[in-house]
């Protein structure tokens, strides 16, 4: 038995939607202040980009046995005054268990994305989850082939991950 990583998920302040809103107010507050204070517009503004920069945590998602774990980091600094940081394990954000293997491949990832976002808008409610990866991938991996190369001693092939019944 092992514990197999499936997928990492970036966690985020807010949505690419608000961001740009945020981003957007703040251009053109700027833009008034520079006007009220007689000075010239800048023309170009350059603010960091959302994929990338501002990931807060991570949720990964990996099977152990009978067990799909969503376990979540986020990110701490770790000395006042210093701009360093890490991100620190937080604990599981939910746990799927198999039963019987009684469920195909797709109702495993429906049941498991479901617990997987009701956990998270449960634990971390002001924060956003970009699932899109896990969404677009997840109803074409053969979820019962893992949990039997999960429960095996056998290693993990490109044969695990194959169309789930579609």
């Amino acid at each position: 038995m092992k514990d197999i990583l499936l997928f990492d998920m970036p966690i985020y302040r807010s949505s690419p939607a608000l961001y740009a809103f945020k981003l957007k107010e703040r251009k053109e507050k700027d833009i008034r202040n520079r006007e009220a204070a007689g000075l010239t517009p800048v023309e170009t503004y350059i603010f960091p980009g959302w994929r990338y920069n501002q990931i807060i945590g991570w949720v990964n998602v990996s099977i152990f046995n009978n067990r799909i774990l969503g376990e979540y980091w986020v990110k701490q600094r770790t000395m006042k005054g210093i701009n360093k940081t890490e991100f620190k394990h937080k604990g599981k954000l939910f746990v799927y268990h198999f039963r019987n293997g009684t469920l195909t491949s797709i109702d495993i990832f429906y049941k498991v994305n479901q617990k997987l976002k009701s956990s998270f808008a449960e634990t971390m409610p002001k924060y956003y989850l970009d699932s899109t990866l896990f969404d677009n991938i997840g109803p074409y991996i053969d979820w019962t082939a893992i949990h039997k190369k999960a429960t095996s001693n056998e290693s993990i092939t490109d044969r695990s991950i194959n169309h789930a019944g579609h």
